[in-house]
């Protein structure tokens, strides 16, 4: 049923302005607190590390997030890309597709970093922290995240994203179609 009503959403990156940041975070941090219900051993897993500010960067979009795992009560933070904060002990870059492999744990980190897609900086124990523990997980983090929203939030969620990774999908096809 989503795939139907979502195929028929063309592309509209470049046809509309940016996602309004109060929404953008309103989205993500329902997602955050869901997946902190379904995943509490992940933030515990987190130890100290969980009270590094993380910056998530996804290159290809116009905003950037940045967290903070603390059990318990996890915070995010969305920002234009211009107004990113500089002071954040592990930055993670990458497209937003690998961001989303990541967490869905279609691909390796460690070959996503040897490869040059991922670029990390800052607190080395930090990043690695992070990456166990979701390696550990041996789960969809997203999927499973949205499915245990309340259904109409687990709609809008899901429409949400096949939006965005339909968006820099064309948007890439775009750039390559330029070069």
């Amino acid at each position: 049923m989503i795939d139907h009503i979502t195929s028929a959403i063309p592309p509209l990156r470049g046809h509309l302005p940016p996602v309004p940041l109060p929404l953008a975070g309103f989205a993500i941090r329902r997602l955050v607190r869901a997946a902190y219900t379904r995943f509490p051993d992940f933030f515990e897993r987190l130890g100290q590390c969980a009270q590094a500010t993380y910056l998530i960067d996804p290159l290809d979009l116009s905003f950037v997030l940045t967290m903070q795992f603390r059990a318990g009560r996890p915070q995010l933070r969305v920002y234009r890309r211009a107004q990113a904060p500089t002071q954040v002990q592990a930055r993670i870059a990458g497209s937003f597709h690998d961001l989303m492999d990541l967490l869905e744990g279609a691909q390796d980190s460690d070959a996503l970093f040897f490869s040059r897609q991922l670029e990390i900086e800052g607190d080395t124990e930090a990043i690695v922290t992070l990456r166990n523990a979701l390696d550990n997980l041996n789960a969809d983090v997203v999927t499973d995240s949205i499915s245990a929203l309340r259904p109409p939030l687990r709609l809008a969620a899901r429409l949400a994203l096949r939006h965005v990774r339909r968006s820099v999908q064309h948007s890439r096809r775009q750039s390559h179609h330029v070069a």
